[in-house]
């Protein structure tokens, strides 16, 4: 039945090795004596979910055969149908009534179902702390149902060895009860695990996640600083070789990342699968206290590069998180000088995701532009070319650095014009003044031309043959004029 997951963080004394052996012979014979057809009895399963114990009492002798379709026992059955108490007495009246069931068929205590969920795991998903208490105190007095010398009492490191078994038994997730009570947010339920079993160093679960990882990623910070102060070994991995500190950066936490960096300043180097440490995601989000918080831990992390050869300067640059890239700037001037695999430069990112912002702020500052702007990657292109050929438009930000457009010609043979938007202004206006001036002088060419024809002494206007002739044709003087 005890099919428990083995974990290498667990004490690997021999009393531990010969009690997992007494419980795989014990799961195994449970397993060949229990027949459930049809699921279990109508009568029990109301009995179990009432938690009528009269009724429990007439199968007590087989009350650890009485299984539903999924393996579920009666406790567990009872234990699934509580409501969270809204009283000390309900609280107080259902643990008593779980006490009552185990001293009935002490077995219970170990079965679970066919998910591997023990009565642990479901008392700590559901906060039920009192149910819970009296199942890990029902382990340190019960022989387990397998155990070949179940008539004999327990002695005190046997009883420490049942109750550390039970705490620490997985489901066919790799869940343990502390996982399920993170899960779920059940602070007094992770308070009351980590103290009665603080040495064990909690292995991830099957999604890869551990119980502080499972809280970080959920933002409970009552729940992480519960598991940093009472186990002595925490364990803090995630999914894709993330950390706890991934998880409280990317929920942009500043309490959670500064206990977790008090508990294990070691962790702002960590890196995931893709080479990412806490400040690259930091950076990303832009994240200004975060960055601060984590280069005031470690300095040295700024110069830490991801798979790509990428630092967080370029995930900063990338995005347009000006902030983010000052304050990186300002503590680590010299991290603008690293490149990534492919010999790019900050400013290539920049440029390449169109954030004219940091390239404004890096042409406008000296040291950044004589360092960055005379790179050059694997294809031979430098900054300038990416500009040019990738972000036409933003060659306007280049207005002012005279310097800079020979560079371009040179590099690219692209020629910008010198003060961009300036020239494009007085351009239209000398258009606009051109063409005023060309009606004018049309005007003026019309009045001079009418003046020139007009004939003296006007023209005839009365009707007859000479009408539209000038009224001096026939005068001696008016001849000369044809």
């Amino acid at each position: 039945m005890d099919h428990s997951h083995s974990t290498d963080q667990a004490e690997s004394a021999s009393s531990t090795d010969h009690l997992a052996v007494q419980t795989k012979e014990g799961a195994t014979k449970e397993a060949n004596n229990t027949v459930s057809i049809g699921g279990m009895e109508l009568d029990v399963f109301r009995a179990a979910k009432q938690g009528d114990l009269d009724a429990l009492r007439e199968h007590a002798e087989h009350l650890d055969l009485k299984l539903t379709a999924t393996n579920n026992t009666v406790l567990l059955v009872y234990i699934a149908c509580l409501s969270r108490p809204t009283s000390g007495q309900n609280t107080l009246e259902s643990a008593g009534i779980v006490k009552d069931i185990l001293e009935m068929c002490p077995a219970l205590l170990w079965q679970h179902n066919k998910s591997g969920e023990t009565a642990l795991h479901l008392a700590a998903r559901q906060g039920l702390i009192e149910i819970l208490g009296v199942l890990i105190d029902q382990a340190t007095k019960v022989r387990h149902h397998g155990d070949l010398e179940q008539g004999r009492l327990l002695t005190e490191e046997e009883a420490c060895l049942q109750k550390q078994m039970l705490i620490r038994k997985t489901n066919n997730n790799k869940n343990t009860a502390l996982h399920e009570a993170v899960r779920f947010n059940q602070c007094f339920v992770v308070e009351k695990l980590t103290i009665e079993d603080p040495e064990f160093s909690y292995a991830a679960n099957d999604s890869g996640e551990t119980p502080i990882y499972l809280a970080a990623e959920r933002g409970y910070l009552p729940l992480v600083s519960k598991m940093l102060k009472n186990c002595s070994v925490p364990t803090y991995t995630g999914p894709n070789g993330r950390r706890a500190l991934h998880a409280a950066v990317i929920q942009m936490d500043k309490e959670m990342t500064e206990e977790l960096l008090k508990a294990d300043r070691t962790l702002s180097k960590a890196a995931d699968e893709l080479g990412c440490t806490p400040l690259h995601l930091a950076a990303r989000i832009g994240s200004v206290s975060i960055v601060k918080q984590l280069l005031a831990n470690d300095r040295s992390t700024a110069y830490i590069a991801d798979k790509d050869g990428a630092t967080a300067l370029h995930f900063a640059a990338s995005e347009g998180n000006l902030d983010v890239m000052k304050e990186l700037i300002s503590q680590c001037p010299d991290c603008c000088e690293l490149v990534d695999n492919k010999f790019q430069n900050v400013l290539y990112y920049a440029i390449q995701n169109k954030q004219n912002q940091i390239v404004k702020y890096v042409l406008g500052d000296a040291w950044l532009r004589n360092i960055l702007l005379n790179g050059m990657d694997v294809d031979g292109n430098t900054p300038l070319h990416h500009l040019a050929t990738h972000s036409p438009k933003s060659i306007d930000l280049l207005d002012g650095h005279n310097e800079l457009y020979g560079k371009i010609l040179r590099a690219t043979g692209v020629r910008p014009s010198p003060g961009t938007q300036r020239n494009k202004v007085m351009g239209e206006s000398l258009q606009k003044a051109k063409e005023t001036h060309l009606v004018v002088a049309t005007l003026i060419a019309t009045v001079t031309f009418a003046a020139g024809f007009t004939m003296p002494g006007g023209y005839q206007s009365e009707k007859g043959p000479d009408q539209g002739s000038p009224l001096l044709s026939r005068t001696q003087r008016s001849k000369h004029l044809f």
